[in-house]
């Protein structure tokens, strides 16, 4: 597949959003070697566009989660940086998109295993880890203090999020705790940068995240906003037994950030294992 799958957009000094097919990721550069955050799962020459980009060696990818929309693409590179429920699914297809595109990407790439407080060293420009479970069990933020951005993956913009499977579902009390880790460096960073989004959003957005959740975790539950139309023929990705049930269904809103999650689980501190379908 051609090279002109991939775009590239600078953001901020040596930091770019790369889309790839329908989704995005972000390359970054330090003096040694760039470094991509996430890798999408369309197949293509992604680590040479990558390196074209930066104009530097890039080896490494950093995962935010284990979903297969930001993983099917690690095996462009050497080495996948991510947590260790992610290891467990990354080469997972998570849907009918992935699944058809899965023999067409290369699988063969080292896993490091990382958790809160691990670095990553790109030269003079370190990142930071942090575990951030709530749209997936094994989701991490990565904290670029250089350019003071912290990448999200689908952390925010898309979580909490009920997963493909019955139980448990994410609690929006364990969401509140680890975005507290994020909020305690706040003076560390005045971006965050999304999955599935190309903007730089302000780091309030993280402020928000935090009241929401803890709404929740209070007891809160605020009016769903009605679905848009699904076009005609069009079958719904989930909302059937055992992955919504509206008994259950909770959401909470606070500015620009809006939280789906079920109420069952709102408290709940489970530690949770690998999940079929995460």
């Amino acid at each position: 597949m051609a090279e002109n799958t991939f775009r590239a957009k600078k953001l901020l000094e040596d930091t770019w959003v790369i889309y790839i097919g329908n989704t995005t990721a972000y390359l970054i550069a330090g003096d040694d070697e760039g470094m991509m955050i996430d890798s999408g799962n369309t197949p293509g020459e992604l680590r040479k566009f990558c390196e074209s980009v930066c104009g530097k060696p890039v080896r490494k990818v950093a995962n935010t989660h284990g979903h297969f929309d930001h993983t099917g693409g690690n095996g462009y590179f050497e080495v996948a940086y991510m947590g260790a429920l992610a290891a467990k699914i990354c080469r997972v297809p998570n849907g009918p998109s992935s699944a058809a595109v899965f023999d067409q990407l290369p699988m063969d790439y080292d896993i490091v295993i990382v958790g809160d407080g691990d670095k990553i060293d790109l030269g003079n420009r370190e990142i930071e880890v942090f575990v951030l479970d709530g749209h997936s069990p094994d989701s991490t933020a990565y904290l670029d203090k250089k350019a003071r951005v912290l990448f999200v993956g689908d952390n925010l913009g898309m979580a909490p999020m009920k997963y493909k499977c019955a139980d448990p579902q994410p609690s929006m009390l364990r969401f509140a705790m680890n975005l507290c880790k994020v909020m305690a460096r706040r003076d560390e960073y005045d971006y965050i940068l999304q999955g599935h989004n190309d903007k730089l959003v302000d780091a309030d957005a993280v402020n928000y995240g935090l009241i929401c959740a803890l709404r929740a975790a209070d007891g809160a539950c605020d009016p769903m906003p009605p679905r848009p139309p699904r076009p005609v023929g069009e079958q719904p990705k989930m909302g059937k037994p055992p992955y919504s049930n509206p008994e259950y269904d909770g959401y909470v809103e606070y500015k620009t950030i809006h939280l789906s999650f079920d109420k069952r689980y709102a408290r709940d501190l489970t530690e949770y294992g690998i999940i079929e379908g995460t």
